[in-house]
């Protein structure tokens, strides 16, 4: 193998160090698109020497890609937007839902026509001109007034030695997360059916991977899921 292609989920620089320093003669790249864009949109070329976050890189050939504030404006350097992909391979639309078309191809901004994808992804473009994704838009939240992208501080948290993966989620307002004992949620267990449809809790989060799509199941601060076997239950 002498080129490797990496997509679909956040490249973690740590495993690029990996990559770099047992297969160096390997050429790696990190690649960035959707569907909706007939998959590929932007690459970058690994070098091993990256930290939190591996870019996405620069825009294919024939690919646009900005980073825009969500009046539609474009931001500077350095500052989170949500990333605009355009170009050649856009998609005409999603069949039979002309809202959601509308909502997520908007007109170019050269204005000659033309549409671009809004992504739902936030990204910056840094200073050498590099895209690099930090999280999806509908993950912000609000900390006193203060707008907090979530993704940037599992960035920042990652970025640590001791920290292989990092999660970032909103407590309320009383400061504290949910809490639930193992009667009530045996309770609540029993009353629905089937049975593993619930699951016990009481220590700290379960060693799952917080990717795109693991992180709904993933449980709150200072629950454990409860692994032992319950019986199985039938209706009288």
């Amino acid at each position: 193998m002498r080129v490797l292609h990496l997509s679909g989920e956040p490249l973690r620089a740590r495993l690029a160090q990996d990559l770099a320093t047992r297969l160096p003669h390997l050429r790696v790249r990190n690649i960035y698109g959707a569907t909706e864009v007939c998959a590929d949109a932007t690459a970058h070329q690994v070098t091993g020497r990256e930290t939190g976050n591996v870019p996405i890189g620069t825009p294919l050939p024939g690919v646009t890609a900005r980073v825009l504030h969500e009046d539609g404006g474009s931001v500077p350097d350095g500052t989170t937007g949500e990333l605009v992909i355009g170009g050649a391979g856009l998609a005409l639309g999603y069949v039979g839902d002309p809202a959601r078309t509308a909502a997520r191809f908007v007109p170019a901004a050269d204005g000659v026509g033309r549409r671009e994808y809004r992504t739902g992804d936030l990204a910056v473009r840094r200073t050498d001109g590099a895209l690099e994704v930090l999280g999806r838009a509908d993950r912000q939240i609000k900390v006193r007034g203060v707008r907090v992208e979530p993704a940037e501080v599992e960035t920042a948290l990652v970025d640590h030695a001791a920290i292989a993966e990092a999660l970032v989620v909103q407590r309320d307002r009383a400061g504290h997360a949910p809490s639930w004992s193992p009667t009530s949620i045996r309770r609540l267990r029993n009353r629905a059916r089937p049975s593993y449809g619930a699951s016990c809790a009481n220590g700290s989060s379960p060693p799952r991977s917080p990717t795109r799509g693991g992180r709904r199941g993933l449980a709150s601060p200072g629950v454990r899921q409860d692994r032992r076997r319950q019986p199985a239950r039938t209706r009288p």
